[in-house]
């Protein structure tokens, strides 16, 4: 009974775990860099549309 709460604790634990090493090696990068190239981005693709 126990295990059936246990396991998908553990597995999830296990899923973090790879989603840290994965955080660990990308670069940080400011959230404000980020936003003003997306909206560079979207604004370039706005005027080939037009």
């Amino acid at each position: 009974m126990a295990d059936e709460y246990t396991r998908p604790i553990e597995e999830r634990e296990e899923q973090f775990k790879i989603f840290d090493k994965i955080k660990s090696k990308v670069p940080y990068i400011a959230p404000e860099k980020i936003e003003k190239d997306v909206r560079k981005a979207i604004q370039a693709i706005r005027k080939k549309r037009v």
